[in-house]
């Protein structure tokens, strides 16, 4: 057989028809050139509708609105009652505390979870067949896992 630019793609696309797989290409170019031959078609991602990514952050953030519309009137309304007695300062002062207690918070019961789930993959890790602990080492694992 020799190697001219037509042999191997016919071969190709005449295994391909034995195998039942259909000539996406109906148009006959002779082998020469092009696309090499009558070559299935390639399979299409389906293409996902523009916007839709968006549209599902719009709704989010107005769902996630809706439903802190009643935290958002209660701290406004404070605000305005501190502002009329001259108690500004009262109000920030406790809302910085409040913030600043559940950011300390917050980093304690992470730092805990986050140490406890390490813990128990170090332990699954060694516990496991071989196959697993290459698998619990992945990063998306990791993350699913942790969700």
């Amino acid at each position: 057989m020799s190697r001219d630019n037509w042999d191997i793609p016919e071969v190709f696309r005449r295994a391909m028809e034995e195998a039942g797989w259909e000539s996406g290409n109906k148009r006959d170019n002779g082998g020469e050139g092009g696309d090499g031959g009558n070559r299935p078609s390639i399979p299409r991602r389906p293409q996902q509708p523009r916007g839709s990514n968006r549209s599902r952050w719009i709704i989010g953030i107005i769902f996630l609105l809706f439903i802190s519309i009643n935290w958002i009137v209660g701290i406004y309304t404070d605000w305005l009652w501190f502002s009329e007695v001259n108690y500004q300062n009262v109000w920030l002062t406790r809302w910085s505390y409040q913030f600043f207690s559940f950011i300390a918070f917050f980093v304690v019961a992470f730092l805990i979870f986050w140490g406890n789930w390490q813990v128990a993959r170090r332990r699954a890790i060694k516990a496991t067949p071989e196959f697993y602990p290459k698998f619990l080492q992945i990063s998306a694992v990791k993350w699913i896992l942790t969700a």
